[in-house]
């Protein structure tokens, strides 16, 4: 695994009680940062409630997190000479995977350069895992919990319901590419989703196993 974050402002901040650490969010403004603090040389950058590519009226007024807006944070953060390390704020059930691999790459290569911790003060799962497990080092609340490897795949059937209202639905497909739309309710349909399933999975796993310094397997028993 790395090597722990060797730094007095991180440790300091480590050490405060609950309060004490929530309240750097009352920090100063950093850059064009669009939720991103900073207070003490150390920037907060906050991951909190579900996770999406790109900013919308759920992340902007409900809490939740942009991976747009991550990358922002952590941008100013990096280009900040008053900040020396970066604590990212996590509490987190996971989200969308589209743009989570670059995020996590954004990390590790930003933990290069400063100091980066992942404090879970709530809960890191999934995507969020995902995303802690490329910094340097990985600090869990005493209520924190980390966890929920793998992906999922989600579709609704409602064909069904259109049919109790009398709604039909017709679509053909062409000839020259016949899976370009399946039928998940068949099993050779419900085996194309659990391979993507499964695909999305590895490629989660191999790069938390690879950030933490740990194989698949052990990733997986721990």
């Amino acid at each position: 695994a790395r090597d722990p974050v060797d730094n007095t402002t991180i440790a300091e901040w480590k050490r405060r009680p609950q309060s004490d650490a929530l309240a750097v969010r009352q920090g100063d403004s950093l850059g064009n940062a669009p939720t991103a603090r900073v207070r003490n040389g150390v920037a907060v950058v906050p991951v909190t409630g579900p996770i999406f590519r790109y900013a919308n009226l759920l992340t902007n007024h409900s809490g939740a997190t942009a991976l747009s807006d991550f990358a922002a944070n952590m941008a100013a953060a990096m280009a900040d000479s008053r900040v020396r390390a970066i604590v990212m704020e996590i509490d987190s059930p996971g989200g969308e995977v589209t743009g989570l691999a670059e995020a996590a790459q954004l990390i590790s290569a930003a933990s290069r350069v400063k100091p980066v911790v992942a404090f879970v003060d709530g809960s890191a799962m999934s995507a969020a895992y995902w995303l802690a497990s490329a910094a340097g080092e990985i600090v869990i609340a005493s209520t924190g919990a980390v966890g929920s490897l793998g992906a999922v795949v989600a579709m609704q059937d409602t064909r069904s319901a259109q049919e109790k209202t009398g709604v039909r639905r017709y679509q053909f497909v062409s000839s020259q590419s016949p899976n370009k739309l399946f039928d998940p309710t068949t099993d050779a349909g419900a085996a194309r989703v659990q391979a993507f399933a499964d695909r999305l999975a590895s490629e989660f796993l191999a790069d938390a196993a690879a950030n933490r310094g740990m194989s698949v397997e052990d990733l997986l028993a721990a």
